[in-house]
């Protein structure tokens, strides 16, 4: 039998609530049960009723800047065709919750060629403690075979547990330069366009 919002409401108002899966009204001073989400303290009006985020949602994993050498760190800088790069990922947790089985994904594209997308180069999966000033450092190794101007993307994919309050910082992306090296001197081409005919 599928309950109207009235019928909701009034449940909630006598502590019955048992609409997917919350048991509770969505705040002390609401009488909405929670009918949407996995015990999402979402009313029937499709408002948050007094909650900061979903119930369960308190973890917040993050990169501190969308842009910066800070957040993703490339050693050497710039990097050699040839030679292995290894480059360090910064991620926090500003959330109350630990956030664990974080999907975290390196990826590169390379702009010699026109943009064709991003190229992963290897995805692992870290656990966050919380905190503001909590910070993981994830190492990553890659070895370019040519010399060219590219971008590194850093992106939280997902979470297994603990939630995610803010999914708008979970990307990062730096500028890298890779050269070829000899004996003697160090060398990279600098892609250009024409947009004209002649």
């Amino acid at each position: 039998m599928r309950l109207s919002p009235h019928v909701i409401l009034v449940l909630g108002a006598l502590g019955l609530c048992s609409v997917s899966g919350c048991g509770v009204p969505c705040s002390t001073s609401s009488v909405e049960c929670c009918v949407r989400g996995s015990c999402g303290c979402v009313d029937t009006l499709g408002t948050w009723a007094g909650c900061d985020a979903p119930c369960g949602v308190k973890a917040n994993p993050r990169f501190a800047a969308p842009y910066g050498y800070g957040i993703i760190d490339p050693t050497p800088n710039p990097a050699v065709a040839g030679e292995p790069v290894f480059i360090d990922v910064v991620v926090g947790n500003d959330g109350s919750n630990d956030a664990t089985g974080v999907e975290l994904k390196l990826s590169y594209n390379d702009w010699s060629i026109g943009f064709g997308g991003w190229t992963e180069i290897e995805t692992k999966f870290v656990d966050i403690a919380n905190g503001t000033a909590t910070s993981l450092l994830v190492p990553f190794t890659h070895t370019f075979t040519s010399a060219v101007h590219t971008c590194l993307e850093a992106k939280i994919v997902s979470v297994e547990t603990g939630g995610d309050t803010n999914p708008n910082d979970n990307r990062a992306q730096i500028n890298l330069e890779v050269v070829m090296c000899d004996a003697a001197e160090c060398s990279f081409g600098v892609p250009v366009v024409n947009n004209h005919d002649a």
